[in-house]
């Protein structure tokens, strides 16, 4: 959204982006590893049209692994209709459940068509050293920078080539488990977004909010 308001005239450098503030689940010597007791894939959202589901479905035809789809919305029976035998539904769960199925989970999948705006699954996923595999663009593409794991949005093919890539090697899940987690302490830790957030307050009372061009 920054880089869209940046090209739209706004100067860039009175563009801040701020995450929200989220607890930190564990210390990382506690969180439950990304291989071995983990298994199959999991997708956390709302059931509508961005978010991409209806690619996962078809590219879940033919997997040999689970998928778990949390989450509730107007696509929910035709999505149910499509659905292969190895996809199962749970609905909307509450925010307890949701981080079990993520303790259980191998992949978190992020299929999303539109570039959203800061998916909080994301964070929470890399908060518990769960990986995560995105659509390329957009607001998860940074969030989990260039050593991340990512698929085209829409091109059900490059989901099933990249989720199989990932479930079948265990040595890349651990690499984006640790990856994921270090990128959350480094940017994403509540002491980060806290010191973050008093930075801009105090930016902006130092300088009253003028703007050097003259408005506010």
């Amino acid at each position: 959204a920054a880089a869209r308001f940046a090209r739209g005239g706004i100067p860039a450098e009175r563009l801040r982006v701020r995450p929200p503030l989220l607890d930190d689940p564990a210390g990382s010597a506690d969180l439950p590893p990304a291989t071995d007791a983990r298994r199959g894939a999991l997708f956390v959202g709302r059931l509508s049209q961005e978010k991409g589901v209806a690619t996962l479905l078809a590219a879940w035809q033919g997997m040999d692994c689970r998928l778990d789809i949390v989450g509730d919305g107007p696509l929910l029976d035709s999505l149910r209709c499509q659905a292969p035998a190895n996809v199962h539904f749970h609905g909307r769960l509450s925010a307890a459940s949701v981080a079990q199925a993520m303790a259980k989970a191998a992949l978190l999948v992020v299929p999303s068509l539109c570039y959203e705006n800061f998916p909080l699954v994301v964070v929470e996923a890399m908060a518990r050293g769960l990986p995560v595999l995105a659509s390329s663009g957009g607001a998860a593409a940074d969030m989990l920078g260039p050593d991340g794991a990512f698929a085209q949005p829409g091109d059900a093919a490059d989901w099933r080539r990249q989720a199989a890539r990932l479930l079948g090697d265990a040595a890349a899940l651990h690499r984006l488990s640790l990856h994921g987690r270090n990128e959350y302490e480094r940017r994403y830790a509540p002491d980060r977004v806290m010191a973050m957030a008093l930075s801009l307050y105090r930016d902006v009372r130092e300088t009253g909010g003028d703007d050097p061009g003259g408005g506010r």
